[in-house]
């Protein structure tokens, strides 16, 4: 038996060589065709073994080895094996392979009609395997099988069967039952008596067949590498096992001492299968076979049920430490909503008492002024009284003076007589409410900085509260979102939708109550906002919709372009700092907006906001605000700040010349010193007036949008109050869209009002023509 450590070495084997062992060599499909070419050659080889390589078929021609008996490509990736190539093979008794399927394994052994045994199994029928134990125990035993009944015979048969596995599997002494309350016994490795004892089996098969030093060698070596095989894959295995996990590694240990043991056993069938001459010899193989394959069953039917009671187990743990972790998920929402609750809580407490400090306040405040109007009302009340009595004591004297007081006291009730009346009579004295109507204009918010005269208002000036810009703004908001939820009531029901300016009037109202109050609130807003309508474009879009200039919805274009520019502010620095983090970033961008924008950054944001002609426009508009900027912190000194502090070469020398220059008061006529600031310094512009710039562009250009609009608005509107009834929104409607049918109006105008309020604001009359005509395309 010879076994090759390369391929070259077949050119060196002997013509007679009767067993080949090629393995672990790298053979691969490439290389396949060649060596068996080379192995023709010997005409009396009866083993071949090409086992552990990296051959995937055996699509070949193997006619010429009439010889061959034994032939082995196990561990091999082969899936599928052409049953024309083994067919060939005419004394083939054993193959041995492994990857092959269970129908691939079949059809080669219905194929090949010679075979004895596939992967060290016998290839015959059970009945026959039986039949052919029978006749072997039967032909050694000592009684002649004429003189035994059929019964008698069946029990020699047993005894028989039992006497030769007796003979054949060493005997194991009974051992005491060990005092232990676990069934399965823990190990964690495979002892050394253990291996003594499987290397003294494997050297007890080998004192049996081995004849020369040559197969002791071989079977020594293919003995070493398959139980090397077998302690790596236990290793393997274990090593995917925690400590933790004893019993799973000890079922590991024992499969691996098995698998040792079946090799010895194994490898004694193998070795007697190949030397079988006789038929006798065969049944003895075929009985070893049953024996072992009857260990193997029984010893692999009990480790799936080791593997179920383990799953379970660990199912069991898995479920419990899924609802552990249910659990701890569920206390820690609890204790999240607990946490939640308490905050809401403490929040809601803190609304509450600020809410009551508020109405004490206001409680207070109003109950000072509720006692100051009485106090005030007693005094005019008696004032009156005075007056009076000093006028009837000057018209009639004392008499006189008694005879009223008299009358006071219990007036008569004469009977007017209206027909006696002269007709020089005014006519609101004819009749309690024949009042005539006064032709005065009537008053709204736009008119109530106009102080009311009174009696008390020509002796002494009232003093209005001053709000300030922060206030303004604050009460310019909560009327916009009042009006956003009137007037969504409003629609429900089918009421008429107020205009901004009546809806000034119906928030103050509610929210101040007392008629003195709102007066002085309302004229006290109204002055604000004109003062600081040119400050604040804010105010001023206020301002601008009170007038029915542009609509309501204008605000939040306005918002839109804020929100617009502060995104861009922050686009400009990322692209501009792209390794700078991002809360610096941010941190930047706020340090940016709350002071001044260079030039390179409001050119980015005006290109990418406008078109060409537009951005060029807002950029002269910025452009000379900036001139503008310049010549007054020129003039106010604010300059000088900016050169002593500016580090862009300026020696010390050269900042205390300009701090010198500062105080003389000479620093505007020298051009030399302020030429040395950089470019920047002069064009950059605070952010606050950028976007004033920016937002009373959009202003102007939105208004001269609806100008002509508003003009034909305002020419149906006779009232002046900024709404139109059902008539007059027609007539808007001809003189906006020409050439409309009589029926067209009518739908339109359900489509505009299908509630029927016969009421059109100024805004509702923008928002319905907006998607059906373009305001720029109106001619008058």
């Amino acid at each position: 038996m010879v076994e090759l450590t390369s391929l070259d070495q077949i050119s060196t084997l002997k013509p007679g060589t009767r067993q080949i062992i090629i393995e672990n060599v790298d053979l691969d499909d490439s290389q396949l065709s060649n060596i068996f070419a080379q192995l023709e050659q010997f005409k009396h080889l009866e083993w071949l073994s090409i086992a552990s390589n990296r051959v995937t078929t055996l699509d070949i021609d193997m006619s010429a080895f009439k010889s061959l008996v034994y032939f082995d490509f196990s561990s091999n990736p082969i899936t599928e094996v052409p049953l024309q190539t083994l067919t060939t093979i005419s004394n083939l008794r054993h193959v041995v392979t492994s990857y092959l399927s269970e129908e691939s394994e079949e059809n080669m052994a219905m194929e090949l009609e010679n075979l004895l045994s596939l992967n060290g199994l016998p290839l015959v029928a059970a009945e026959k395997a039986n039949q052919d134990v029978r006749q072997l125990l039967l032909s050694l035993s000592s009684t002649p099988v004429a003189e035994l009944d059929d019964v008698e015979l069946e029990e020699k048969i047993e005894a028989d069967i039992k006497e030769v596995v007796e003979e054949t599997v060493m005997p194991v002494e009974e051992e005491p039952e060990a005092e232990v309350e676990e069934p399965f016994t823990v190990v964690d490795r495979i002892s050394v008596d253990e291996i003594e004892e499987i290397a003294n089996v494997f050297d007890a098969i080998k004192s049996i067949f081995v004849k020369t030093p040559e197969d002791d060698l071989f079977l020594t070596n293919r003995f070493e590498k398959k139980t090397g095989t077998i302690f790596k894959r236990l290793e393997s295995k274990l090593n995917t096992i925690s400590e933790e996990e004893a019993e799973k590694r000890s079922v590991e240990i024992h499969n691996a001492k098995f698998n040792l043991f079946d090799l010895c056993l194994k490898e004694f069938i193998s070795i007697e299968s190949a030397n079988v001459v006789t038929d006798v010899e065969m049944q003895k193989v075929n009985i070893l076979n049953v024996i072992r394959e009857s260990m193997n069953e029984c010893f692999r039917s009990v480790v799936p049920v080791i593997d179920i009671v383990q799953e379970r187990h660990e199912n069991k743990i898995i479920t419990l430490k899924r609802e552990r972790k249910e659990l701890q998920n569920e206390v820690s929402r609890v204790l999240s909503v607990a946490e939640n609750l308490q905050n809401d809580n403490e929040q809601m407490f803190n609304v509450q008492k600020d809410s009551k400090n508020r109405y004490d306040h206001d409680k207070m405040e109003l109950l000072n002024k509720v006692g100051d109007l009485q106090a005030e009302n007693e005094r005019l009340k008696a004032r009156v009284q005075q007056l009076k009595l000093q006028q009837l004591k000057s018209q009639k004297g004392t008499q006189g003076f008694l005879q009223t007081m008299k009358s006071r006291i219990r007036p008569p009730s004469p009977q007017l007589n209206t027909t006696a009346i002269p007709s020089s009579v005014p006519k609101y004295m004819q009749g309690k409410n024949e009042t005539p109507k006064k032709d005065t204009p009537k008053r709204t918010f736009l008119r109530t900085d106009e102080a009311p005269a009174s009696a008390t208002t020509k002796k002494r000036s009232r003093s209005y509260k001053q709000l300030t810009l922060k206030q303004t703004k604050d009460l310019i908001n909560d009327v916009y979102t009042s009006k956003i939820a009137h007037d969504k009531k409003c629609k429900e029901v089918g009421l008429p939708v107020e205009t901004l300016e009546q809806h000034i009037i119906t928030y103050f109202n509610q929210r101040y109550g007392l008629k003195r109050l709102v007066q002085e609130m309302l004229h006290s807003f109204s002055r604000a906002t004109k003062k600081f309508a040119l400050e604040d474009n804010y105010i001023l879009v206020f301002l601008r919709i009170l007038k029915h200039q542009i609509d309501e919805h204008f605000v939040s274009v306005q918002k839109q372009l804020v929100e617009t520019v502060n995104s861009l502010v922050d686009v400009y620095l990322r692209n501009k700092y792209p390794n700078m983090p991002i809360k610096a970033v941010k941190k930047k961008a706020q340090e940016v907006t709350a002071d001044y924008i260079n030039e390179s950054m409001y050119v980015d944001i005006i290109t990418y906001i406008y078109e060409e002609a537009d951005a060029m426009e807002v950029l002269q508009l910025v452009q000379s605000h900036t001139k503008k900027e310049w010549t007054r912190r020129l003039a106010e000194g604010d300059i000088i700040d900016d050169l002593v502090n500016y580090d862009g070469g300026l020696s010390a020398a050269e900042r205390l010349r300009f701090k010198q220059l500062s105080k003389s008061g000479k620093l505007n006529n020298h051009v030399a010193e302020l030429s040395l600031l950089p470019q920047k310094e002069k064009t950059k512009i605070r952010f606050n007036d950028f976007i004033q710039i920016l937002l009373n562009f959009q202003l102007n250009g939105h208004i001269a949008y609806l100008k002509t609009f508003q003009d034909i608005f305002n020419t149906f509107d006779g009232d002046g109050n900024g709404q139109l009834n059902d008539e007059e929104f027609k007539m808007l409607m001809r003189k906006v869209i020409h050439g409309l049918s009589e029926l067209q109006c009518t739908t339109y105008l359900n489509d505009a009002d299908p509630l029927g309020s016969n009421s059109f604001t100024f805004t509702q009359c923008v928002e319905f023509f907006s998607d059906k005509i373009s305001f720029t395309d109106i001619r008058v």
